[in-house]
């Protein structure tokens, strides 16, 4: 399944900006089409758009290409516009995050929609982060898959997003734990064991049992968060 993704488009005045810092070089053979900058040269015969980095998402930030209150991803080299978030999806993170600060209370530290670093091309948010604990909250770095116990997504409109992208993502980085509470069919998926790409472990919960985390230890019952979903 091929997974349609928003891209952030840009203006002209936006990218002859790119080009005044550096990051469009002289060299660079790529044209502005309908706000996508495109590579002019086809890849065996594809069209292929400019990539970036996480210093170039981070310096676009800095010179205010990208807002505080722009909703986007850096995933795979493409900034990511997201969805607006619902009173559903706001309310069941909301729910889970109270919930593991109080299971989780200094032993473990636990983001809300911050960046995780994966890698050079790759710097999504999801929407709930469980790491290792530090005193400083991250504040030198954002957290990197060997410190996170496990990601968490909440998923409405995001679910083939979630699953599609977002899960091989989180595999190839070797993130242990990846849940999907999807608000569209009720359930819980969780993943395990990260292996080339994938999780080689899955577990779908729709009714009621006890869930249990395995790689940090916290548990809850089904009807704690779906009890009026």
């Amino acid at each position: 399944m091929t997974v349609q993704l928003s891209r952030k488009l840009f203006t002209i005045e936006q990218y002859h900006k790119l080009a005044d810092i550096g990051i469009i070089k002289e060299t660079d053979r790529v044209e502005l089409i309908n706000g996508v900058i495109i590579n002019k040269y086809p890849v065996n015969n594809k069209i292929t758009r400019k990539l970036f980095t996480t210093e170039e998402y981070h310096k676009l930030a800095e010179i205010g290409i990208i807002k505080e209150t722009d909703r986007v991803e850096l995933i795979n080299g493409d900034i990511i516009t997201t969805t607006p978030i619902k009173s559903k999806h706001a309310g069941m993170v909301d729910l889970l995050i109270e919930f593991l600060i109080i299971k989780l209370y200094k032993k473990a530290t636990i983001k809300c929609q911050n960046p995780i670093t994966i890698a050079n091309h790759t710097e999504p948010e999801p929407d709930i982060v469980v790491a290792h604990y530090k005193e400083d909250s991250y504040i030198s770095a954002h957290p990197s898959p060997n410190e996170i116990y496990v990601v968490i997504e909440v998923s409405d409109t995001t679910l083939e997003k979630d699953r599609e992208v977002k899960h091989p993502l989180y595999a190839n980085a070797g993130i242990p734990e990846y849940w999907i509470i999807n608000l569209v069919d009720r359930q819980i998926e969780i993943y395990r064991q990260p292996k080339n790409g994938e999780y080689h472990f899955k577990q779908i919960i729709s009714e009621e049992t006890m869930i249990n985390c395995k790689s940090i230890a916290f548990s809850f019952n089904y009807s704690d968060i779906f009890k009026s979903a």
